[in-house]
């Protein structure tokens, strides 16, 4: 156990002291988050502390260092949280950038798929052809994958549409985003927005917690409380596209 932390300890570069006011500051330009993943592994209670120490033995620089670091950690109240708010402001923009992405490709693609007048010629044929049956919305993706795994019937289809309607060959053209929206699972989306949910809460349970922290740790509610607003914000837009997206998806069956 003395070893791990003593591993851990040796990762963090910079003054713990300015590590601490960075954090406090939520300041996620200075410093990097595997220093903060490694302080969150060594803040543990007392007991395990007192554990750490033992296990060190007699080895008085390890014990030295235990005791410069627990002494600084001890000094912010609840720094285990702290260190964890800071941790999601790291990547919290990277995390809403990837959502909106996503359900933007997702609202995109079935917007094109919609409004393809190529496509839906496409689907008219197939369904005139009694290749597969059926021309409405819902199942169209559904008869274009089927169709393509017919090889016959793809040669087929795709002979009488060069010759007789040789201008709808590019409708791909029309589903910019289909290709890059196939590869989005709507399930993977949804567990990162529950995920968003999960540190909206965990943030809103440490500035309530923060409230009687004291004067030296003012700035760092203020902060946080500039951050909770933010994430509101996110959420409250992530979830009116998240629906939109789900309400298209719906329509495909």
């Amino acid at each position: 156990m003395a070893s791990n932390c003593a591993t851990m300890l040796s990762k963090i570069k910079i003054p713990l002291p300015d590590m601490l006011n960075a954090v406090l500051d939520l300041d996620s330009s200075a410093l990097i988050i595997d220093q903060i993943k490694n302080l969150i592994k060594i803040c543990r209670s007392k007991e395990e502390m007192d554990l750490l120490r033992n296990s060190a033995g007699g080895d008085k620089e390890m014990l030295g260092k235990f005791e410069e670091i627990f002494g600084e950690l001890m000094k912010v109240p609840r720094i285990e949280p702290k260190l964890r708010m800071f941790a999601f402001k790291v990547d919290y923009a990277s995390r809403v950038r990837d959502l909106r992405i996503w359900l933007n490709t997702i609202i995109a693609a079935t917007k094109e798929i919609m409004g393809s007048v190529k496509l839906l010629r496409i689907m008219q044929t197939i369904s005139t052809l009694e290749i597969l049956g059926g021309s409405n919305a819902e199942c169209v993706l559904t008869s274009l994958v089927r169709l393509s795994d017919n090889v016959d019937l793809m040669h087929d289809f795709y002979k009488l549409v060069g010759e007789k309607m040789p201008e709808l060959l590019d409708f791909g053209n029309d589903l910019v985003h289909l290709e890059a929206a196939s590869k989005i699972e709507l399930n993977a989306v949804a567990e990162n927005m529950q995920q968003l949910y999960d540190i909206e809460r965990e943030v809103d349970d440490e500035f309530i917690a923060s409230e009687n922290d004291g004067a030296n740790f003012v700035g760092f509610r203020n902060m946080l409380y500039d951050f909770l607003g933010r994430i509101d914000a996110d959420a409250q837009l992530l979830n009116i596209l998240y629906s939109e997206a789900v309400s298209y998806i719906i329509t495909f069956g």
